[in-house]
This record gives C-alpha cells, sequence and structure tokens, in this order.
C-alpha cells in the first residue's frame, strides 16, 4: 500500500539531505519533494536529491509559500499514485525524526480514514517563541471551532486520499494552510488522531522560514474570520436597536426588529461563507430562528434585569449582555445549527 512522503522545502541545508537518506535507509520508496523557489544556489541540492531513484522533485519558480508547496505535492501524488493510501508530510529542517515519520505512515495506514498530526510535547527542549505560538493559537483554535489540539502547528502529518481534493481546494498559500487543514476537517467528516513524536530543534530553530510574528498573525486572522460574521451580525443588530428604540419603539419591540434585521443577514453569511453549510436550507433555517428567538428573550430579560436592578444605562446594559451572548451563539450555531458532523480527536 502506497503512502508517499511529502516534504516542502525552501532553502533546505544537510538536514534534508540527511533526512532522505534515513528514510530510504528505513524502507521509503516514494518520496517527493518541492523546491520551493529555493533559487539558483541551493540547485546542487535538489539536484543531488533527483539522482535518487526514490525521489521526485517538483520545482517552484519563485517562492509561492509551504502552503502551495504542499498543494503541489499533493497534486503529483493524486495524478501520478492512483492507488494511494493517504500521504504523509514532513518538514526539511530536520525536525521529525525518520522514526516518528515512519510511526505517523503506519497509523495512517491503521486509520487510513483520519488526518493523524504527530504533536510535540512542548516541553522544556522547544524554543520560547514556538511554544509561545503554539499556546496561543491553540487556544483560539479550540474556542472558534470547538476541536482541541495539542499542536496545531505541526508540519507531520498523515492525510487520507480521501481528503486529498479537498486540501487542494483549500485556501492559504502559505502556513496559515495548515490551519485551514485542520479547521476544515469537521466540515469534511475527516477525524483527527494524534501520536506523540520526539521534540528536535538545532540551534534553536534557526533553520525554519516560519516568522513567529508575521506568519502568525495570518495564521489568527485565518481563525478570527469565523468571528467577522458574528461581529458585523452585532453591529447591525445595535444600529437597528438604537434606532428603534431612538424612535419611541420600547425595549421589547425594538429588540425584535434588530433581531429579525441582524438575523437574516447572519443566517445568510454564515450558511453560505463561514461555514460552509450545503444542505437544505429549511433545517438550518428552522434551528437558527429558534436560537434566535432564545437569545433574543435573554437578551430582552438581561438588559430589563440590569436596568431596573442595578440602574445601568441602556446602552451600557445592551452591550454588555450582546458581548456575552456572542460567545453563547456562536458555539451553538457551530455545533448545533450549521454543523452537521461530529468531529473526534484521540489520543495515543
Amino acid at each position: 500500500m502506497i503512502t508517499p512522503i511529502l516534504i516542502p522545502a525552501y532553502k533546505p541545508d544537510y538536514l534534508l539531505l540527511n533526512l532522505i537518506d534515513r528514510l530510504i535507509e528505513l524502507g521509503i520508496t516514494n518520496i517527493i519533494v518541492v523546491d520551493d523557489g529555493s533559487g539558483p544556489e541551493y540547485k546542487e541540492v535538489f539536484n543531488q536529491i533527483k539522482e535518487n531513484k526514490f525521489c521526485h522533485v517538483c520545482t517552484h519558480a519563485v517562492n509561492l509559500g509551504k502552503g502551495r508547496a504542499i498543494k503541489t505535492g499533493l497534486n503529483f501524488v493524486l495524478i501520478n499514485y492512483p492507488e494511494f493510501i493517504g500521504i504523509v508530510t514532513a518538514d526539511a529542517d530536520g525536525q521529525h525524526l525518520p522514526e516518528d515519520i515512519l510511526k505517523v505512515q503506519k497509523k495512517l495506514l491503521e486509520y487510513p480514514q483520519n488526518l493523524i498530526l504527530g504533536c510535540r510535547s512542548f516541553n522544556s527542549k522547544i524554543p520560547f517563541k514556538s511554544k509561545l505560538g503554539n499556546e496561543i493559537t491553540k487556544k483560539a483554535f479550540h474556542m472558534l471551532t470547538g476541536v482541541e489540539i495539542s499542536d496545531t502547528q505541526t508540519g507531520l502529518r498523515g492525510i487520507p486520499s480521501k481528503y486529498i481534493p479537498e486540501c487542494l481546494k483549500m485556501d492559504g498559500e502559505k502556513y496559515e494552510y495548515e490551519i485551514n487543514m485542520l479547521a476544515s476537517c469537521g466540515k469534511n467528516d475527516v477525524s483527527l488522531k494524534e501520536i506523540p513524536i520526539e521534540t528536535v530543534y538545532f540551534d534553536q530553530n534557526r533553520s525554519s522560514h516560519f516568522n513567529p510574528l508575521l506568519d502568525s498573525i495570518k495564521i489568527y486572522f485565518v481563525l478570527f474570520r469565523f468571528l467577522l460574521s458574528s461581529l458585523t451580525t452585532s453591529l447591525i443588530d445595535f444600529i437597528v436597536f438604537i434606532i428603534c428604540s431612538g424612535s419611541g419603539m420600547n425595549i421589547l419591540l425594538s429588540t425584535i426588529m434588530a433581531r429579525i434585521i441582524a438575523g437574516n443577514y447572519n443566517f445568510v453569511v454564515n450558511k453560505k461563507i463561514v461555514f460552509k453549510n450545503h444542505s437544505n436550507v429549511i433545517w438550518p433555517f428552522i434551528k437558527y430562528w429558534l436560537l434566535v428567538l432564545l437569545l433574543g428573550c435573554i437578551s430582552y430579560a438581561g438588559i430589563l434585569s440590569l436596568i431596573g436592578y442595578l440602574n445601568f444605562n441602556l446602552l451600557l446594559s445592551k452591550a454588555l449582555i450582546e458581548t456575552l451572548l456572542f460567545f453563547i451563539s456562536f458555539t451553538f450555531q457551530r455545533n448545533l445549527v450549521f454543523y452537521s458532523t461530529e468531529n473526534s480527536n484521540e489520543k495515543y
């Protein structure tokens, strides 16, 4: 059963050559390396790889990013290995031990329908910038998707063949692509399985081309786009509420009017863009408006309580209640209204 090893590489050093030699010693016979526009000064490195009968090199004329390099490799495998079970991706900077790469490959063969993640322990060996970046990203990822992963930035993954076509169409050209892959597992009915791997860093990870500031910002933007629809909906709701209450409507009627206008906008945007739910519109629509009705009642009661018992200002009361309901609404929409498949995450 074929499970090729895919290695995206940008300006690699001897560590990549050592990794390939060791993988071949361990019996790997299908290795795809993507030269992501490393330039003429690295031509000799890739020429050495091309000379190996167990390797194939795909080349980008210019640097296009890790996400695009992975897509290039996935496309090559999809065309040239029609009987493959899945693909194992690994980094070119020596962070992944050959033995761990084989461990992920073996687990993928055991669970060919799952996305296998080789996860680091993030102990004292991990450079501070990597540890901090992963901690922030995994908490944000858990809050926004409901999926708890110990290592969101791992490049060692076993990708099942059924998921490859979707991965080729997925947004993201650089490091954010790997986050997109994790976030899209649920709607594609791909479960996650984590296996522990060794933590390996050379010279405080200076060979990595991951920029902890710029690339993390791109990743967080990918995550927080899930919140954009809810934020704009809250803004529309707030504006309509203020206009209605300012024109003489009581709090109940103002709340109802704001919910109807903002709710219809939110439903369309969330179904088509945020959660990309392709099911029949009727059942999600019913669930959505039941949720809107429930949260509307809570909002109305909460505002009256803050005004009546704590003498809060109307606008302050509205802002406080809606901030709380914002997170509740997102969670219910993600897990109940638009999220149609269950996603499991197991550790070994």
